[in-house]
Protein backbone atom coordinates (compact mmCIF):
# COMPACT_ATOMS: atom_id res chain seq x y z
CA UNK A 1 0.00 0.00 0.00
CA UNK A 2 2.88 2.29 0.93
CA UNK A 3 4.75 2.01 -2.60
CA UNK A 4 1.10 2.55 -4.39
CA UNK A 5 0.33 5.30 -2.29
CA UNK A 6 4.21 6.81 -2.76
CA UNK A 7 4.19 6.46 -6.80
CA UNK A 8 0.19 7.76 -6.64
CA UNK A 9 0.80 10.96 -4.87
CA UNK A 10 3.90 11.80 -7.20
CA UNK A 11 1.51 12.49 -9.94
CA UNK A 12 -0.94 14.75 -7.68
CA UNK A 13 1.13 18.01 -8.48
CA UNK A 14 1.57 17.34 -12.11
CA UNK A 15 -2.03 17.12 -11.90
CA UNK A 16 -2.21 21.10 -11.18
CA UNK A 17 -0.14 21.61 -14.18
CA UNK A 18 -3.05 21.08 -16.43
CA UNK A 19 -5.15 23.86 -14.82
CA UNK A 20 -5.81 27.28 -16.44
CA UNK A 21 -7.84 30.43 -15.84
CA UNK A 22 -10.76 28.51 -17.97
CA UNK A 23 -9.91 24.67 -16.71
CA UNK A 24 -10.34 25.19 -12.92
CA UNK A 25 -11.57 21.22 -12.99
CA UNK A 26 -8.37 19.11 -12.45
CA UNK A 27 -8.17 21.03 -8.90
CA UNK A 28 -11.67 18.70 -8.23
CA UNK A 29 -10.18 15.65 -8.96
CA UNK A 30 -6.35 16.72 -7.28
CA UNK A 31 -8.91 16.72 -4.06
CA UNK A 32 -10.31 13.43 -4.32
CA UNK A 33 -7.03 11.59 -5.65
CA UNK A 34 -5.36 13.72 -2.88
CA UNK A 35 -7.41 12.75 -0.03
CA UNK A 36 -7.54 8.83 -1.26
CA UNK A 37 -3.27 8.49 -1.21
CA UNK A 38 -2.39 10.76 1.40
CA UNK A 39 -4.86 8.86 3.38
CA UNK A 40 -3.75 5.61 2.40
CA UNK A 41 0.01 6.30 2.63
CA UNK A 42 0.01 8.01 6.01
CA UNK A 43 -2.22 4.79 7.54
CA UNK A 44 0.47 2.51 5.69
CA UNK A 45 4.01 4.48 7.09
CA UNK A 46 2.56 4.54 10.48
CA UNK A 47 1.90 0.75 10.37
CA UNK A 48 5.50 0.19 8.83
CA UNK A 49 7.08 2.29 11.92
CA UNK A 50 4.68 0.71 14.66
CA UNK A 51 5.96 -2.58 12.94
CA UNK A 52 9.64 -1.80 12.76
CA UNK A 53 10.32 0.31 16.24
CA UNK A 54 11.26 -1.74 18.91
CA UNK A 55 8.07 -2.43 21.67
CA UNK A 56 10.20 -0.50 24.75
CA UNK A 57 11.09 2.39 22.55
CA UNK A 58 8.37 2.55 19.95
CA UNK A 59 7.13 6.16 21.44
CA UNK A 60 10.35 7.70 20.98
CA UNK A 61 10.60 5.62 17.38
CA UNK A 62 6.98 7.41 16.52
CA UNK A 63 8.10 11.02 17.33
CA UNK A 64 11.07 10.66 15.54
CA UNK A 65 9.33 10.09 12.75
CA UNK A 66 6.54 12.79 13.19
CA UNK A 67 9.88 15.38 13.99
CA UNK A 68 11.41 14.29 10.19
CA UNK A 69 8.37 14.62 8.54
CA UNK A 70 7.85 17.92 9.75
CA UNK A 71 11.25 18.97 9.74
CA UNK A 72 11.36 18.02 5.87
CA UNK A 73 7.94 19.87 5.01
CA UNK A 74 9.37 22.74 6.75
CA UNK A 75 12.82 23.12 4.54
CA UNK A 76 10.95 22.24 1.58
CA UNK A 77 8.14 24.82 1.60
CA UNK A 78 11.42 27.42 2.62
CA UNK A 79 13.11 26.19 -0.46
CA UNK A 80 10.16 26.11 -2.57
CA UNK A 81 9.22 29.64 -1.69
CA UNK A 82 13.09 30.77 -2.25
CA UNK A 83 13.00 29.40 -5.29
CA UNK A 84 9.69 30.84 -6.36
CA UNK A 85 10.87 33.87 -5.78
CA UNK A 86 13.86 33.38 -8.08
CA UNK A 87 12.25 32.23 -10.83
CA UNK A 88 10.67 33.91 -13.55
CA UNK A 89 7.39 34.91 -12.90
CA UNK A 90 6.15 34.14 -16.30
CA UNK A 91 7.68 32.57 -19.44
CA UNK A 92 6.32 30.68 -22.23
CA UNK A 93 7.50 26.68 -23.28
CA UNK A 94 5.55 24.96 -25.59
CA UNK A 95 3.38 27.35 -26.89
CA UNK A 96 1.95 27.80 -23.43
CA UNK A 97 2.38 30.26 -20.46
CA UNK A 98 3.84 28.88 -17.49
CA UNK A 99 4.08 30.57 -13.70
CA UNK A 100 7.18 29.74 -11.18
CA UNK A 101 4.43 27.71 -9.25
CA UNK A 102 4.28 25.25 -12.61
CA UNK A 103 8.25 24.66 -11.97
CA UNK A 104 7.55 23.90 -8.09
CA UNK A 105 4.56 21.48 -9.19
CA UNK A 106 6.80 19.52 -11.83
CA UNK A 107 9.72 20.09 -9.21
CA UNK A 108 7.73 18.42 -6.23
CA UNK A 109 6.02 15.83 -8.74
CA UNK A 110 9.93 14.97 -9.37
CA UNK A 111 11.06 14.73 -6.21
CA UNK A 112 8.17 12.68 -4.99
CA UNK A 113 8.68 10.30 -7.23
CA UNK A 114 12.19 9.91 -6.97
CA UNK A 115 10.98 8.92 -3.31
CA UNK A 116 8.37 6.19 -4.24
CA UNK A 117 11.48 4.75 -5.98
CA UNK A 118 13.12 4.57 -2.54
CA UNK A 119 9.76 2.98 -1.11
CA UNK A 120 10.48 0.16 -2.81
CA UNK A 121 13.09 -0.59 -1.00
CA UNK A 122 12.15 -0.74 2.47
CA UNK A 123 11.51 -4.15 3.63
CA UNK A 124 8.51 -4.62 6.03
CA UNK A 125 8.94 -8.20 8.19
CA UNK A 126 5.54 -8.45 9.19
CA UNK A 127 4.14 -7.91 5.32
CA UNK A 128 2.80 -10.79 3.65
CA UNK A 129 4.08 -11.30 0.34
CA UNK A 130 5.00 -8.23 -2.10
CA UNK A 131 4.25 -6.17 -4.40
CA UNK A 132 4.23 -8.87 -7.02
CA UNK A 133 2.08 -11.24 -5.24
CA UNK A 134 -0.08 -8.85 -4.40
CA UNK A 135 -0.20 -7.65 -8.10
CA UNK A 136 -0.87 -11.18 -9.61
CA UNK A 137 -3.10 -12.12 -6.46
CA UNK A 138 -5.45 -8.45 -7.47
CA UNK A 139 -5.10 -9.71 -11.30
CA UNK A 140 -6.65 -12.93 -10.30
CA UNK A 141 -9.61 -12.74 -10.96
CA UNK A 142 -9.82 -10.08 -13.59
CA UNK A 143 -7.55 -13.37 -15.66
CA UNK A 144 -9.91 -16.24 -14.63
CA UNK A 145 -13.19 -13.53 -15.81
CA UNK A 146 -11.19 -12.90 -18.92
CA UNK A 147 -10.17 -16.69 -19.71
CA UNK A 148 -13.70 -17.86 -19.05
CA UNK A 149 -15.42 -14.94 -21.28
CA UNK A 150 -12.86 -14.54 -24.14
CA UNK A 151 -11.07 -17.08 -24.94
CA UNK A 152 -12.05 -20.04 -26.33
CA UNK A 153 -11.68 -23.08 -25.06
CA UNK A 154 -8.70 -24.59 -27.75
CA UNK A 155 -9.32 -27.95 -27.27
CA UNK A 156 -12.79 -28.02 -28.28
CA UNK A 157 -12.25 -26.12 -31.27
CA UNK A 158 -11.90 -29.55 -34.26
CA UNK A 159 -8.42 -27.91 -35.55
CA UNK A 160 -7.04 -27.80 -32.57
CA UNK A 161 -8.50 -31.00 -30.91
CA UNK A 162 -6.61 -33.44 -33.51
CA UNK A 163 -3.05 -31.48 -32.98
CA UNK A 164 -3.50 -32.20 -29.57
CA UNK A 165 -4.11 -36.02 -29.54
Amino acid sequence: MLICCSFGISVVPAIWLLTSPDRLWPIAMEAVVSGFLWGGHGIAALDLTIGLAPRTGRPFYLAVFATAGGIGFGVASVLAGQLATFAPAHFVLGGHEWTSIHILFFLSALGRLASAGLAVRLHDPGARGGVPELMRSLSAPVRAALADSFVPDLVRIPAFARRQR
